[in-house]
């Protein structure tokens, strides 16, 4: 499993390195001018990359595992334990978004009418669709199999650490194609990387790690419970 996550990572990556130049190339020689920023299009090409390599090493990762997970609960005893960890976390954020505003950290933006009661449905689900996949991947897939491997211990901070610091990679909209070569791809990877780097990272980096860890250990002994899951995506997604 751990020789299949590495290609899955890596090659997915690598992969669009070399992919993403040429299917921009195309895009600009059809539109005639790229309608999306080259990261955008790298994003998706790492997608399609990684749905690829987990088609192939599907037995590897044992998807089949996932499926107790959505069946271990009555409807009733889920909607119960999603609403809670809803409620707690929108309660927090409540309480620290007002201080955060008055802080000067974040601002008010006046919005015309109609925008949120659209906005908001669109980014709850969302958010609970990008819950779920984090908690299966991270918790029910790396996590558990992990663990099997190298020890509850050694699971929980090997996902931990990747959890964390795939929550840094995220995209820089601002890069500029230069033009097709064989290293451009690799060029924008490298400043993906560079906020890891950067001042303030590393704090945050670890203040995942360790929501990683509790979400890790707490099920009883470390042991990967789909009872509390919906609880845990609440929380996750809305803080």
């Amino acid at each position: 499993m751990l020789k299949a996550l590495f290609l899955l990572i890596a090659g997915s990556v690598v992969l669009a390195c070399f992919l993403t130049p040429p299917v921009f190339e195309a895009i600009i020689y059809l539109f005639d001018k790229s309608p999306w920023p080259y990261s955008r299009v790298f994003d998706r090409v790492v997608m399609v990359c990684a749905c690829v390599i987990l088609w192939i090493e599907r037995r590897a990762f044992k998807l089949k595992e996932l499926a107790p997970y959505f069946t271990g609960l009555s409807k009733w005893t889920g909607a119960r334990h999603l609403a809670l960890g809803l409620l707690l976390s929108l309660g927090c954020v409540a309480m620290l978004l007002p201080l955060v505003v008055r802080d000067g950290e974040l601002y008010w933006i006046d919005r015309p009418d109609g925008f949120y009661t659209k906005r908001v449905p669109e980014v709850i689900i969302g958010a609970v669709l990008l819950s779920v996949i984090e908690e299966m991947l991270f918790r029910a897939i790396i996590f558990v199999q992990t663990a099997r491997k190298v020890g509850v211990w050694l699971g929980a901070v090997f996902s931990s650490v990747f959890y964390a610091v795939v929550h840094f990679l995220s995209p820089v909209k601002t890069w500029q194609y230069t033009g097709f070569s064989v290293g451009v791809g690799f060029d924008y990877l490298a400043k993906v990387l560079e906020r890891l780097i950067m001042p303030g990272t590393l704090p945050g980096v670890f203040g995942l790690f360790m929501i990683g860890m509790v979400l890790c250990f707490d099920r009883n002994g470390a042991v990967f419970r789909f009872s509390k899951e919906r609880l845990y995506i609440s929380l996750h997604r809305t803080s």
